[in-house]
């Protein structure tokens, strides 16, 4: 079999899901693991150190990115033939990081100013963030988890069979 021209090396369809597979490998753990830092240890800290003002200024500015890796890590299980992830929970996935990232967008607006209501809007608009943002990285590590229990070798989940001699 020959392999493809250097200049159609990218183009066939195994060589651009090779590419998207390992796309989808880098992205999920680079959001995931992005999110979990920033929620556990940026926000917290941020806020005692810098004060809830301060912090909630810097949350505007970092959600954008974390949101962008999201879709691109959420979406791309649906572009890879043969996926690890189950094509719904996939779907899921991209619709609750699309759904994070409407809100992030309205929660911003509001605590610029720039959108319609008072302070207690964006104090309920936030809480539903936090709640969505919450199920998002729920359904991302249980998602993750079946995947990668689904990549591990057949048999690798049972107990070492004993030495009877």
């Amino acid at each position: 079999m020959t392999s493809a021209p250097p200049s159609r090396r990218w183009t066939t369809p195994s060589s651009r899901n090779r590419l998207l597979q390992w796309l989808d490998q880098f992205l999920w753990p680079l959001w995931f693991g992005g999110l979990t830092f920033y929620i556990g240890v940026v926000v917290p800290l941020g806020g005692r150190v810098l004060g809830s003002q301060t912090q909630g200024s810097v949350t505007a500015e970092v959600l954008p990115y974390l949101n962008g890796i999201g879709l691109l890590a959420n979406l791309l299980p649906l572009l890879v033939r043969n996926p690890a992830t189950p094509r719904f929970i996939a779907m899921l996935l991209v619709a609750l990081q699309g759904i994070v990232t409407a809100q992030s967008l309205w929660v911003d607006q509001l605590w610029r100013g720039d959108g319609y209501g008072e302070a207690t809007d964006f104090y309920t608009a936030h809480r539903i963030l936090l709640w969505t943002v919450t199920g998002l990285w729920c359904t991302s590590l249980i998602a993750h988890l079946g995947r990668t229990r689904a990549s591990l070798p057949q048999g690798h989940d049972q107990p070492p069979a004993e030495d009877v001699s």
